[in-house]
């Protein structure tokens, strides 16, 4: 990764990755307190990064963590390092810390760290068969903002893979709010499409699918019980890196006829051919 992607800016200066650094004291690192935000790069431009910025601000401000607002300067750093580093088709990731805390427990001066990373291949087989998940009973604090804690969905790993499957799906108190990495949606018996409204972080993808498909089928965002998940027709989960995946297992027990349904194959062709119409217009 060092060697496709040399560069990176911490604090807004530019500097080579295999230098780079932040101190042993920052809160991040000691406390686990920090925002992230992530985004796509596709033929050198950055997708959807407006809404990104805003969602990164939010986080910020939701934490107490004063960062700069100025857009058109956060659109200039990125640009500064996707020409340093080459970039045509790339993740990159924006990194929010409470900085360097004298007393090891307070929020300072933020650390803020911008990288690029290569995007992880897709597996063509998740696409078309579909990923097996489980569920867990468990509700993200803040879940409203995209904090760089994963403790819950990174412990929970060796459970996923000794279920055989390839993600989890939060509930509480019967509801379904999120997976770790991903927003989820359910489509009822009855063709309408259901995704939580609230204790969850409000994906970029998530909003895309939404505006795609009320051109296509009836939507809701409202309260998803365990019951709406357990008799879904269809479950697909959304994200920056996934797009729209189908989930056709949960808890080992199959969703509709256990390969993914009409609505998602439709939705999945739609969102792409509205990504590539997003990256043709910010081309030209």
């Amino acid at each position: 990764m060092a060697n496709l992607h040399p560069y990176c800016i911490i604090n807004g200066s530019l500097q080579p990755r295999s230098t780079a650094a932040i101190g042993l004291d920052d809160m991040a690192l000691n406390r686990g307190y920090g925002v992230f935000d992530f985004f796509k790069v596709m033929q050198g431009m950055p997708m959807h990064l407006d809404a990104h910025l805003q969602r990164l601000f939010h986080s910020a401000k939701h934490m107490h963590l004063q960062i700069d607002e100025d857009v058109e300067r956060w659109k200039s750093l990125i640009q500064q390092l996707l020409i340093a580093n080459h970039v045509q088709d790339a993740g990159v990731k924006i990194l929010v810390t409470a900085g360097y805390a004298a007393n090891g427990y307070s929020i300072a001066s933020p650390n803020i760290i911008i990288t690029t990373q290569p995007l992880t291949a897709k597996k063509e087989e998740d696409y078309t068969k579909g990923i097996s998940v489980i569920t867990h009973e468990y509700q993200r604090e803040m879940p409203d903002v995209k904090s760089i804690n994963y403790t819950r969905g990174i412990w929970l790993l060796p459970q996923i893979a000794a279920a055989g499957a390839s993600d989890v799906l939060y509930y509480a108190n019967d509801l379904l709010s999120e997976s770790p990495r991903s927003n989820v949606f359910v489509v009822t018996t009855a063709g309408v499409l259901l995704t939580p409204e609230h204790n969850m972080l409000k994906g970029i993808t998530r909003q895309q699918v939404l505006s795609i498909a009320s051109q296509h089928v009836s939507v809701a965002c409202t309260d998803v019980t365990i019951t709406d998940l357990r008799n879904a027709a269809e479950v697909f989960i959304t994200s920056t890196t996934k797009g729209i995946l189908p989930v056709t297992t949960i808890d080992g027990m199959p969703v509709g006829n256990g390969l993914p349904g009409k609505i998602t194959l439709q939705l999945m062709q739609s969102l792409e051919k509205h990504e590539k119409h997003l990256l043709k217009l910010q081309i030209a």
